[in-house]
């Protein structure tokens, strides 16, 4: 199994969340942390009697074996690593309980997991994506602009914990089979596939689609499929009107202003996700767009 990036040493960075990555190793603890936004790394030493981390018992070394007497997650050093899902993770999102419960199990289960979204545009997909994205050690790709060795290179080089990828459907059939074999877990380390091949991957992929019936067979049987429906105009609003504020940090009284305009002009979370970022710069901007905001076409 793979070892997670850190860095030895990272000045001046505060506290590690609850959050964080915790791992043991030979009675001394470390933890690493990935800020879910500046993406920064910090490495450092907790004695064994430190009370903010957990006992012993709550880890466990390499080739354990859990309930089903499958090995534990390890990072091939004699660690077990602890994946944590963020308390506020998919926070804007409205709904979708199922889709997000299994989104956790993505990311925290010890044996792998895929996972297509699929739903019309301004479902939501997207906005689960990219909470998907907020986790540490997660990238982030368009399936079109993928190519077979760009894949490649980025399991090889980075080994990341997940994959989030955007309109699967949207790239070829060649461009999709780049991502069978990420997604069993191994990759060849020449892309003609003549050479030696890495077989102890633990990447998990999440892709998004509008239509299954773009998505080669081998692909869709590689993954869990979620149908996500489409936003009824109460729940735009909602979705809309949380992210603006929790996200884009809008107050409450423009966030349901700007979130009715849009719902009310049958705009989608896309368009609410782009006042958003305007107002950041420029409230009143942000305002004057949602109310010229033009209806979506038929």
């Amino acid at each position: 199994m793979r070892s997670p990036p850190y860095t030895d040493a990272v000045d001046n960075l505060n506290p590690v969340p609850a959050q964080a990555v915790r791992m043991v190793t030979q009675g001394a603890f470390s933890a690493i942390t990935d800020f879910l936004h500046g993406k920064a790394l910090q490495r450092f030493a907790k004695p064994p009697d430190d009370p903010d981390l957990p006992p012993l018992a709550d880890f466990a070394e390499l080739g354990d074996l859990d309930g089903d007497g499958v090995p534990r997650l390890g990072d091939g050093i004699g660690r077990t690593l602890v994946y944590e899902v963020p308390e506020d993770l998919f926070e804007p999102v409205i709904g979708f309980e199922t889709a997000k419960a299994l989104l956790r199990e993505v990311w925290t289960n010890p044996k792998r997991l895929n996972v297509i979204l699929v739903g019309p545009p301004g479902s939501g997909k997207s906005l689960l994506l990219e909470e998907m994205h907020r986790l540490p050690d997660s990238r982030y790709m368009v399936a079109k602009s993928t190519t077979p060795v760009g894949l490649r290179d980025v399991l090889l080089d980075d080994k990341p914990r997940l994959i989030c990828v955007e309109e699967v459907d949207k790239a070829n059939p060649e461009a999709q089979s780049g991502f069978l074999t990420g997604c069993d877990g191994k990759v060849s380390k020449d892309i003609s596939g003549t050479h030696e091949e890495v077989t102890d991957l633990d990447t998990r992929f999440v892709f998004t689609a509008n239509d299954l019936k773009g998505i080669i067979a081998p692909l869709q049987s590689r993954c869990n499929i979620q149908v996500i429906p489409d936003y009824t105009p109460k729940q735009r609003h909602d979705v809309i009107k949380a992210m603006l504020t929790k996200r884009h940090g809008m107050d409450e009284k423009d966030a349901e202003s700007v979130a009715r305009m849009v719902a009310k002009k049958g705009g989608d979370v896309r368009d609410g996700e782009q006042i958003g970022i305007v107002y950041q710069s420029d409230p009143a901007l942000a305002k004057k767009l949602a109310a010229e905001l033009k209806p979506m076409a038929a």
